[in-house]
């Protein structure tokens, strides 16, 4: 029973990259299928309880947890004060969130 939890779960984390990949692909093309797949992305993680990587943590908003494409869905600003940081505003929510680069 373990065993086969585990292979879901490889199996689960190997689609949601591939997943990633194409949402990234088709975000210019056409944002609605990348929207789309960036669901069934997150749909997948929650289904089979994996914990979601950093990089793809990215592509959701925080407070509503839709998917935002960058540049499309959201503003991106590089900001100097008090600390170099990225501030991220989603367009749907208006939320707004900072990631610190240190």
């Amino acid at each position: 029973m373990e065993k086969k939890r585990r292979l879901q779960k490889r199996i689960g984390v190997e689609r949601v990259q591939i997943i990633f990949s194409n949402a990234m692909h088709y975000a210019s093309i056409d944002p609605e299928i990348s929207r789309k797949q960036l669901e069934v992305a997150r749909r997948i993680l929650l289904k089979f309880n994996i914990r979601m990587p950093y990089p793809e943590k990215l592509f959701y908003c925080r407070k509503c947890k839709s998917p935002i494409l960058i540049g499309i869905d959201s503003k991106i600003r590089i900001v100097n004060s008090p600390k170099l940081h990225i501030r991220v505003s989603c367009l749907k929510c208006g939320n707004v969130y900072k990631k610190f680069l240190d």
